[in-house]
């Protein structure tokens, strides 16, 4: 009897040996990797790409980074789940992500480096870049269809140059935001400007002593070139190819950002016309002579040696408004 009790005192004993301690967060912090690898392991790891960093609300002054996938979902990841300091450089980087549903968005609950670059994950394209920020490495960038984005890490660049960017999808955003790109690298002004949507106008104004000319693309759609812009220098009734972008100020007006221009009178466009019949003459309230051939107006200054009822051909153009002539000459029997 004496042996049982012994046994059963040793047997005892380890059994309080084996007992679970009263707080467990060192056997947690120790295994806590292994145990949430076994726990998410049926979850499919989902490439995706840091598109920025940004201050954590629940915990002021703790960088966060947010990650975006090819689907558009965003989340964030700390520097727990990430493995590092979160800092800016890591914009452009990709990782693999294990997501959970929390709610109504993602949580990321592990994070590895991933072995895929940002171009396999998302489609590349050229961009206008309309301003830099050398401070923040930051630049306004434009695609081919006016859409703008926040490109960062572009080291080195100026404004009215062009990059190769990848632009992020991200779903559930409203229309204010500005979506993000991750820089690729710079490219060429020939192969970039080819890139963009040829637009033909025509040259309604030119003022020598401003230095500048007007172009008229359609209604409600015009711009101002400056000359110190580009080279060349048109005069009023060239058909101009022209490459821009629509970019939206302070006031959110839309205003075109020409990069390209040149005169190709080899174009069609149905802003120009040619008009031939008799010209009225009038007089307007301030004694200024002003004419018609058919519909179109005839402005005074072209009228010198014109009388009414003259047969002319006047080449007529659409300023964005209204038709008027830009020239005129009389009828080549009657000049005689």
């Amino acid at each position: 009897m004496k042996k049982i009790d012994e046994r059963g005192d040793s047997w005892e004993g380890s059994v309080l040996q084996l007992r679970r301690p009263k707080y467990n967060k060192r056997f947690y912090q120790e295994h806590k990797d292994k145990a949430e690898k076994f726990v998410y392991s049926p979850l499919p790891w989902t490439s995706m790409v840091v598109a920025d960093i940004i201050q954590s609300r629940d915990n002021p002054g703790k960088p966060m980074a947010r990650l975006v996938g090819a689907d558009g979902s965003v989340v964030l990841a700390g520097e727990r789940q990430i493995g590092s300091k979160i800092r800016n450089n890591l914009a452009g980087r990709c990782f693999d992500v294990k997501l959970v549903d929390k709610g109504d968005r993602k949580q990321a609950v592990l994070v590895r480096e991933s072995e895929k670059t940002v171009t396999e994950l998302f489609e590349s394209c050229i961009g206008y870049v309309e301003y830099y920020n050398e401070d923040k490495l930051l630049a306004h960038v434009y695609d081919q269809q006016s859409n703008q984005y926040l490109v960062h890490l572009a080291p080195g660049l100026k404004a009215e140059k062009f990059i190769r960017f990848c632009p992020l999808p991200e779903t559930g955003r409203d229309s204010h935001f500005i979506p993000h790109g991750i820089f690729i690298s710079e490219s060429d002004y020939e192969t970039s400007t080819e890139a963009f949507p040829a637009h033909v106008g025509i040259v309604d104004n030119v003022n020598e002593q401003k230095q500048l000319f007007h172009c008229v693309f359609g209604t409600n759609s015009d711009s101002v070139i400056r000359f110190a812009s580009t080279s060349i220098r048109p005069v009023v009734g060239d058909i101009v190819v022209a490459r821009y972008v629509l970019t939206k100020g302070k006031d959110e007006r839309l205003r075109k950002s020409v990069f390209d221009i040149k005169v190709d009178n080899s174009r069609h466009t149905p802003l120009l016309r040619e008009a031939e019949g008799e010209i009225r003459l009038n007089v307007n309230a301030r004694g200024e002579q002003y004419g018609f051939v058919g519909d179109y107006y005839i402005p005074g200054r072209l009228l010198e040696n014109v009388g009414d009822g003259d047969h002319v051909k006047a080449q007529v153009l659409y300023d964005g408004e209204k038709w008027h002539a830009y020239s005129l000459s009389k009828d080549s029997e009657e000049s005689e």
